[in-house]
């Protein structure tokens, strides 16, 4: 990934256009990005917020907005997730939400305001 504020661009006086940030200020982007690759939860996602670096959120099996919170603990984030996925208390919701800002107290609750639209055809 290249994000374009890491890269610098002048204009004809050679001046800098925008502020140039090093690259290690986006690697939570890659870091979630290849856990989201190991955890095998991949292939049925429909999208990924990665807007701000404290609030991850993962569209997923055109059901769930699940909530990353911080770029720390993907890999307990995400075992977190399979249980509550195995539990099945959201399965016959059309929609739902999922939160595991903090993994020791995640929760998963129907929400039928959730928009996909921009996710999913």
């Amino acid at each position: 990934l290249v994000f374009y504020d890491t890269v610098v661009e002048t204009d004809e006086e050679k001046e800098t256009l925008y502020e140039v940030r090093d690259e290690s200020y986006y690697a939570y982007t890659v870091n979630f990005l290849k856990s989201l690759k190991e955890s095998g939860y991949h292939s049925d996602s429909n999208g990924v917020i990665l807007n701000e670096k404290f609030e991850i959120t993962l569209i997923y099996a055109e059901k769930y907005s699940i909530n990353f919170g911080d770029p720390n603990d993907f890999d307990i984030k995400f075992r977190v997730l399979y249980e509550i996925l195995a539990e099945g208390s959201t399965q016959y919701s059309d929609k739902a939400s999922i939160d595991l800002s903090d993994p020791s107290r995640a929760t998963a609750r129907t929400d039928l305001t959730l928009d996909f639209s921009e996710f999913v055809d």
